[in-house]
């Protein structure tokens, strides 16, 4: 593995590549996503979505802004793109949400217009900073402030916060809790959407399980990490099959 290039053999089983056609693939840059949870634009755009045959292309592409991720113009080519976030392809006016598959960390799934303004975020880390205020970690990097610490103790890591992309402010609070639908992040049951039932922590020096039913009635278990809380009675995105 070098600085922009990794081998492709040393790749994460998910990336969409052929492993012995070439020798090397792209290395995703430092960005709001993990190396190991998130694809760069330029695999996305060349190897997913076919808009570019090339990386020369891909730079053209990205260099006449002509791609946004949650509503920003991307030219790094390298820019790690994850979980839930939006892909717009300006001029053709097409949206995309990336979404976790069985054999998918992350894939882009075409939503509509209107859906691409809100974007589903889950809580990693809670603190109290300076001045009494309550900080949000988000799994995409951002950080969000709370000056209401009444309101801002009802959030806890695990819970989703749904943003509104363009007027830059929290629409909603979905809490990890009995009765909320929830897709699985990770793990075999990656993609599955059901609707939380139990909580359990029978091991002390283990993760919560979190159970979940699904459509059909079948129950499923999975690690409190795995689980991301995406609407109340139905998912507020669109979930392919759910």
């Amino acid at each position: 593995m070098t600085g922009r290039k990794r081998k492709r053999s040393k790749a994460p089983a998910f990336y969409p590549i052929h492993r012995k056609e070439f020798k090397w693939t792209i290395q995703p840059s430092p960005g709001p996503h993990p190396i190991d949870e998130s694809l760069p634009i330029a695999i996305i755009l060349r190897e997913v979505l076919a808009r570019a045959s090339n990386i020369r292309e891909v730079k053209y592409i990205l260099n006449n802004g002509y791609v946004r991720v949650d509503g920003k113009i991307i030219k790094d080519y390298r820019f790690p793109v994850g979980l839930m976030d939006i892909i717009e392809l300006v001029p053709e006016k097409r949206f995309y949400r990336m979404l976790p598959t069985p054999k998918k960390r992350v894939f882009p799934f075409e939503i509509r217009k209107e859906e691409s303004k809100i974007k589903p975020c889950r809580v990693k880390v809670k603190k109290m900073i300076k001045g009494g205020i309550l900080q949000f970690t988000l799994h995409d990097g951002r950080n969000l402030l709370e000056n209401d610490v009444e309101r801002g103790c009802k959030i806890k890591p695990g819970d989703t916060l749904v943003l509104d992309l363009e007027k830059k402010k929290v629409l909603d609070h979905l809490p990890l809790e009995k009765g909320v639908t929830a897709i699985i992040t990770g793990g075999k049951r990656a993609g599955t959407v059901g609707k939380i039932n139990d909580i359990t922590h029978p091991d002390k020096l283990r993760p919560k399980i979190v159970h979940l039913e699904l459509k059909d009635g079948t129950v499923v278990q999975t690690i409190k990490d795995y689980v991301f809380p995406i609407g109340r009675e139905q998912p507020i995105i669109t979930i392919p099959g759910a």
